[in-house]
């Protein structure tokens, strides 16, 4: 039985490096705390659903559905994922891209903004977290994922994406434009719109975001 062909799955969205501190209570206005502990780790929506789609398509059994016991066994699909965004000219990029390529994510997509005395940054979220609770105040600089496009998603050698994964830390238009290139070609979208901030925009609504 022949290999069946292989799928492709592509993100287009937000690469960002997440500094996390733990504290026992979150700090009043003009009020300085010692924290339990700092972490940073990779981070952003788009990564993470990157993250998620090579950690699943690397399964044997994810994409196996259940046969008859008469029927020769199923192969694995062959899935690739890649990524597309931006990251600024820092450590924090390079260690993006590292943590995505380790989980076999096709990283070529992924812009190296130019290095300049106006650089602009890879995108961080500041996460503070209160022990007890879980609760958490969260503050996000968009940095490089400001500048993300959509160029190169359906013009490279594979052509339209099997699955065009989407969600809203880049800018809505680049969104837009994409999810209509995609459904022209007759590709598959999914967004994950629940980072969308101020009023639901009406170009995403005609594409079912709420």
């Amino acid at each position: 039985m022949p290999p069946p062909p292989q799928k492709t799955i592509t993100i287009l969205g937000s690469l960002n490096t997440d500094l996390t501190t733990l504290t026992t209570r979150l700090p009043r206005a003009g009020e300085t705390l010692t924290a339990l502990s700092f972490s940073t780790a990779p981070g952003g929506k788009g990564a993470n659903q990157a993250v998620a789609c090579a950690r699943l398509s690397s399964s044997p059994t994810s994409f196996s559905p259940p046969s008859a016991s008469s029927s020769p066994p199923s192969l694995p699909l062959s899935i690739a994922v890649k990524m597309f965004g931006a990251v600024g000219p820092d450590p924090f990029g390079h260690s993006l891209i590292s943590a995505l390529e380790n989980d076999g994510v096709d990283t070529t997509g992924i812009k190296t903004l130019p290095a300049s005395e106006k650089a602009v940054a890879t995108g961080t979220a500041v996460i503070i977290v209160e022990q007890a609770t879980g609760e958490n105040r969260i503050l996000v600089t968009p940095g490089a994922n400001a500048f993300v496009t959509s160029g190169g998603v359906f013009d490279g050698d594979g052509g339209l994406p099997d699955l065009l994964v989407l969600q809203l830390e880049t800018p809505v238009p680049v969104v837009v434009e994409a999810i209509v290139e995609a459904r022209r070609g007759g590709g598959a979208c999914a967004i994950e719109s629940g980072a969308r901030g101020g009023a639901p925009n009406q170009n995403l609504r005609r594409f079912g975001a709420p």
